[in-house]
């Protein structure tokens, strides 16, 4: 059996990099043409409301997505919440 380290990566190095670029480029214009005001106002919304147990986060994220929220944003206003998980040290 061959290791796993002398196996070849089965994408292309230079179709991956150019791949990668564009995925940049596109996430570049989805925010610089969203509307950044309903963006802002939708990430304080899901901050507010991930702040109450007993809400049901998931038609927020419907509406944040329907406003190209990226999950990046919203992941780092439930961080900002909740905190990081860290595992327990033996």
């Amino acid at each position: 059996m061959i290791p796993p380290t002398m196996v070849a990566h089965p994408y292309d190095p230079v179709r991956r990099e150019q791949a990668e670029e564009k995925q940049i480029a596109n996430l570049k214009e989805v925010k610089r043409t969203r509307d950044n005001r309903e963006v802002a106002r939708l990430l304080k919304e899901l901050e507010e409301k991930a702040k109450k147990e007993e809400e049901n986060l998931i038609p927020h994220f419907i509406e944040c997505n329907k406003a190209y929220v990226t999950e990046q944003e919203m992941c780092d206003v439930l961080r900002g919440v909740f905190g990081e998980f860290k595992p327990p040290s033996l």
